[in-house]
């Protein structure tokens, strides 16, 4: 038989071994916070999607890349002042193209379903095959607006 006192636990290694799974489990919800989208020196971009970075946007010099699971983000700023994400592939495919607008550049519809309402980071999705979607900030939910103003899906 043992006693239920603390010091018995700790002398007999399943505090340890606890404590060991606890901090296990913490690294591991820690690793998943953010796996979305991780930070990374341009020198770690694949050369195809460098190149065709250089070839969509030869103007611009100063860039943020991200990793997104196989999939390369850039954001910058063009010409126009205007923040610009570009999604690649690893082959070097653009995916996806985010500009920021202000409200009065989303399409009535969505206007309407957000008159009155707080939005921000608002910007105009194009993806590869030329469907336009829309992303809004809205408390602490990112929702992907269609044209019509319906919310397809939120994170």
């Amino acid at each position: 038989m043992h006693d239920n006192s603390p010091g018995f636990y700790q002398r007999s290694g399943i505090f340890l071994f606890m404590k060991k799974q606890f901090l296990i489990l913490a690294i591991l919800l820690m690793s998943l916070v953010d796996m979305s989208a991780q930070k990374i020196k341009a020198s770690k971009v694949p050369e195809k999607v460098m190149m065709a970075f250089r070839n969509a946007q030869p103007t611009v010099r100063i860039a943020s890349w991200s990793r997104e699971s196989t999939d390369f983000r850039v954001d910058f700023k063009n010409v126009r002042a205007e923040e610009v994400s570009l999604l690649f592939s690893a082959q070097g495919v653009l995916l996806e193209t985010e500009i920021g607008i202000d409200f009065s550049e989303l399409p009535r519809p969505t206007q309407s379903t957000f008159k009155g309402k707080k939005l921000k980071n608002i910007r105009k999705v194009t993806d590869r095959t030329g469907m336009v979607t829309y992303k809004v900030g809205s408390g602490r939910k990112q929702l992907r607006i269609s044209s019509e103003g319906r919310v397809l899906n939120s994170h």
